[in-house]
């Protein structure tokens, strides 16, 4: 995945701009990966019994 190539909306130098698009992309990645029943099997092992209904 090709990091952002976006300029810094502010002026001079941004040191952290290359990082945080790098973190945005794993992120993404991560929830793009991730299912609503991938959720509710990591948390079985918990013992909770209550999955909040969410609507999307």
């Amino acid at each position: 995945m090709p990091i952002s190539t976006k300029e810094c909306e502010y002026p001079g130098h941004c040191p952290f701009f290359g990082f945080w698009g790098r973190v945005r992309e794993v992120i993404a990645v991560v929830v793009d990966q991730t299912s609503f029943a991938d959720l509710i099997n990591e948390n079985k092992g918990f013992g909770i019994t209550y999955i909040a209904d969410w609507t999307i």
